[in-house]
């Protein structure tokens, strides 16, 4: 039997052109094989309580909230990808969960994240994180029966796996150099620090990505700036041939974030060949086990060292192969789709 899925996105889905948004596409491209029929959210439109057999939410935040609460009175069942990650333990979040709990009874109207997040969760008929980190951090820090949580691991396409780096090559002149694709100036990015780490390096680093509007997106740009062996690049849009020929041609792709669950960017540049590199938080260890350079986000010369030590050394083709095999868009459909069918039984 058919069923349907209603997908919601965050509402700068189309502002912040990142992971999120190919996981919401690519989820959405592959589960019609399953039998889901998928339809994304329109807040114009009206739903009513057959309307839809499941909302999908994606993003546990202030912004989901509302919508989260509305199903909920409306016995419309949902379930919730919060793709959220704390470095602070989960008895930090339980212990200011208790002190908010604890201040409500004095003055009422206090709500921080973490109360938001874990009435979303609460709310909901199961929570999807991306890595067993995160749904850890869920269980142990809001109180989520375990039983509750599933873990859908992000994924990847199978074109990144065939691209060349002539494309990229031809255009820029660089081959072989240190690669970052993400938003620059974003403080959870890192990438100032990155940018310390690299002021150095022998090899071209190159940047790819949106330049915040803020002190530190100028800063780091002006940093860039200042290297003859840094390159900044515009942001390529996600599906052209130039940004896996951009993945093709580097020798190591690098995410010097504070956390990544887990870095889609790094998954599509290990399909390309890439050596990656990358934080240790967040659970990206679970995805790329030890085909991977791990360095502390916190840590200028663990950054330097990681790189160097990728640039050194040979590419693993064992690295590709585990992707390849387990992160494909369309298996991890597949759990999704089974994930919808067991609530709607």
């Amino acid at each position: 039997m058919r069923m349907k899925v209603t997908l919601v996105a965050p509402q700068d889905i189309s502002l912040v052109v990142g992971g999120l948004r190919t996981q919401i596409m690519e989820t959405a491209r592959f589960l019609p094989d399953y039998d889901i029929e998928v339809d994304f959210f329109n807040p114009w439109s009206v739903y009513q309580k057959h309307s839809t057999d499941l909302f999908h939410l994606f993003a546990a935040n202030p912004g989901s909230y509302q919508l989260a609460t509305s199903l909920a009175d409306y016995d419309m069942p949902f379930v919730i990808s919060p793709v959220m990650y704390s470095n602070h333990h989960p008895r930090f979040i339980q212990a200011s969960r208790k002190l908010e709990q604890w201040s409500k009874k004095l003055v009422s109207g206090i709500w921080s994240d973490y109360a938001l997040i874990s009435r979303i969760c609460h709310l909901s008929q199961q929570v999807l994180p991306n890595t067993q980190e995160e749904a850890e951090l869920i269980e142990k820090g809001f109180d989520i029966d375990p039983d509750k949580i599933q873990t859908i691991p992000n994924g990847v396409e199978e074109r990144f796996t065939d691209a060349s780096p002539q494309e990229f090559e031809d255009e820029y002149g660089l081959t072989d150099f240190v690669l970052y694709v993400g938003t620059i100036g974003a403080r959870r990015k890192n990438v100032g620090r990155l940018i310390e780490a690299v002021s150095d390096l022998e090899q071209p680093v190159v940047f790819v990505g949106k330049v915040v509007n803020s002190e530190n997106g100028r800063e780091c740009r002006e940093a860039i700036e200042q290297h003859s062996h840094m390159h900044l690049l515009d942001p390529i849009p996600h599906d052209s041939s130039m940004l896996a020929s951009a993945y093709a041609a580097s020798k190591v792709l690098v995410l010097p974030s504070y956390y990544e669950t887990p870095g889609i960017a790094a998954m599509e540049a290990a399909l390309t060949g890439s050596s990656v590199v990358i934080t240790e938080r967040g659970g990206p260890r679970e995805y790329f086990k030890d085909f991977a350079y791990y360095l502390d986000p916190e840590s200028v010369s663990s950054i330097r060292n990681a790189i160097e030590k990728a640039l050194n050394t040979s590419t693993d083709p064992g690295l590709k192969k585990h992707i390849r095999s387990n992160y494909l868009w369309p298996r991890i459909a597949e759990q999704t789709a089974e994930l919808y069918k067991s609530i709607s039984t």
